[in-house]
Order: structure tokens, then C-alpha cells, then sequence
């Protein structure tokens, strides 16, 4: 931001949260930090899989205001090892010998979506950094959205479309979407929408779905006191999407949401 550097300090809690045969799963939270006006929140969550070489992470920030970009980079821990940069490809790589074994440290990402590249040199060991400045013009620009109204009627503006969804129905916004808007339509009940978020690398249109499209399907038992209607909005059944999934349980009278046995949810989130 305005030429400067804002960076999280060290993580203040973490949690386990599932370890199993063939993947583990934690996450690293750090204290609000702030970037010039801006109060940042930042947690890294971070999976291992038996047999592989390499470790998943995933960055989530969040910010109270808009902020111009994001910044990642490659450290250079001796400062001794070689260094590439391809600006027209997207790609940028560190190689440097370590004790006796070969250490290498690479970004890949789309070139439109670079702001500019800058390498800074230093004496000190582990202060050196290549720094690839990230950039997005707007929210859907490499992300699909999902959306469910909860309430009353209302309307969502996409790019000057106007979508109106009634309680319980659910709307696609894919990649590219540029301008999303949200409105109370003339019900008396205000709505409510909840919606989802994920990366996306390919585009596909735009859709509402109404609660004749959607799969339902009724679990549990009221013995169990998990007696629910689990609807399927977003699925490749009903919606074509690039990676998001999105459902919507109710429970029925008497119920109550529990979760006997203890489990996780590795890839998917419900409502």
C-alpha cells in the first residue's frame, strides 16, 4: 500500500482440526493487524497428506475496508542460490543448496493478475525477498459466488441483470461477474442472503435456481432427533459450477442439529 509493507506478526493460537489416516488438518490464527487504515484478520489453515511431499494452504484475510492489493514473495534464505523470473509466463522460482540438500521455493500465477515484481537484496540471512504484488479489479474476478435467501423476497443485481429470489432460492454468479448489488424487493419481510465463496478458473453462467430445481432429499429420524431436509442447490446436477457446492438443511419440528458421531467436513460446508 503507497509503496509500503505490511506483514502479520506471529500466529497466536492454533487448532487441530482433524488428524486422520490419510490427512491432517490445522490452522494457524493471528492477532488483527492493521495495513495504514486498514484492520486486517488473517488465518492460515493447512492440510498434509500421507505420502505426498508437499503441504495445502490456504490464506484467508479479511479486511474492514477495501485494500489495493496483496503482496506474497520467496524468501531467499542465504541469499547464495539462484534466482528466475518470468514476468511474461507467470512463473518465478528459488533454488539454493542448504546443508546437503536442494531447496526449492516457487509462485506460479497468471501474469494479468500481477501488479509488478520487485526483488530486494540484503546482508542478512533470511531478509532478502522476491515480491510478486498481487492485483484485482473486482471481487469475481477469479472467484464464483454462491447466494440463498433466507428471507423475505429480495433482488440481486449482477452486472445489470436483476435476479429475484424468493425464500429458500439460490443464485450462481460465475467468474467475471463484475457488479453485484443486493435490494429489498416490495415484500414486507426484509431478506436475507447468506452466500459462499470460492476460486474459480473457469467461467460459467450465471443462474437462479427455484425450489423446483433443487434436489431434496430427507434424512435422519425424529428417534435420533436429526430429522432434516437436506436441499441441493449448488450441484452439478442443478448448477454447473467450477468447484463450489452449496446446500440448505432444515430441520423438521422436534429436531435438533447435532453432530453423533463426531466428524469433519474436508470439502463441504452446509447452511
Amino acid at each position: 500500500m503507497e509503496d509500503l509493507l505490511y506483514v502479520f506478526k506471529d500466529f497466536v493460537n492454533q487448532t487441530i482440526i482433524s488428524v486422520g489416516p490419510l490427512k491432517a488438518f490445522f490452522e494457524f490464527s493471528y492477532a488483527p493487524w492493521k495495513a495504514g487504515d486498514a484492520l486486517i484478520n488473517e488465518a492460515k489453515r493447512i492440510s498434509l497428506e500421507l505420502g505426498s511431499q508437499l503441504y495445502h494452504m490456504e490464506d484467508q484475510l479479511q479486511a474492514n475496508k477495501k485494500i489495493p492489493n496483496v503482496t506474497t514473495a520467496i524468501t531467499r534464505h542465504e541469499g547464495e542460490g539462484k534466482t528466475t523470473i518470468n514476468e511474461k509466463s507467470g512463473w518465478y522460482s528459488y533454488w539454493e543448496t542448504i546443508d546437503d540438500a536442494d531447496l526449492g521455493t516457487g509462485i506460479v500465477v497468471d501474469p494479468k493478475d500481477t501488479k509488478r515484481v520487485n526483488e530486494h537484496r540484503t546482508m542478512k540471512k533470511k531478509r532478502s525477498h522476491l515480491y510478486i504484488h498481487l492485483k484485482a479489479n473486482y471481487f469475481l474476478e477469479r472467484r464464483e459466488l454462491g447466494i440463498i435467501n433466507v428471507g423475505g423476497t429480495g433482488d440481486v443485481i449482477a452486472d445489470g441483470t436483476t435476479y429475484t429470489l424468493k425464500n429458500k432460492e439460490t443464485l450462481y454468479l460465475g467468474l467475471g461477474t463484475k457488479s453485484v448489488s443486493f435490494k429489498k424487493s416490495s415484500s414486507d419481510q426484509k431478506p436475507h442472503f447468506y452466500f459462499n465463496s470460492a476460486p474459480a478458473h473457469a467461467a460459467h453462467p450465471s443462474k437462479r435456481v427455484t425450489e423446483k430445481e433443487v434436489e431434496i432429499v430427507e434424512i435422519g429420524s425424529l428417534e435420533q432427533s436429526n430429522h432434516r431436509v437436506f436441499r441441493k442447490l449448488l450441484v452439478n446436477s442443478v448448477v454447473e459450477t467450477y468447484q463450489l457446492q452449496t446446500g440448505l438443511t432444515a430441520l423438521k419440528v422436534g429436531s435438533v442439529w447435532n453432530t453423533l458421531p463426531c466428524h469433519t467436513h474436508d470439502r463441504r460446508m452446509e447452511a
